[in-house]
């Protein structure tokens, strides 16, 4: 992987996806979104950033190696 792919990754996993899910919380709840769809959107975002998150790490112990 070069490094602009694990540069763009590792920002997606530490800023962009926490500030979309904490977004998508704050805006769905002002429109008064049931909390089960709530739940159900940002735990998909959870889930993405924690695969993202998985495989930073991944790459990171390889180029440590």
């Amino acid at each position: 992987m070069n490094s602009q792919t694990f540069n763009t990754l590792r920002a997606l996993a530490e800023i962009y996806l926490p500030v979309l899910g904490t977004f998508t919380a704050a805006v769905l709840a002002l429109f008064t979104v049931p909390a089960a769809t709530i739940a159900l959107v940002v735990g998909i975002i959870a889930a993405v950033n924690t695969a993202v998150g998985a495989i930073v790490k991944y790459y990171r112990a390889q180029y440590n190696s």
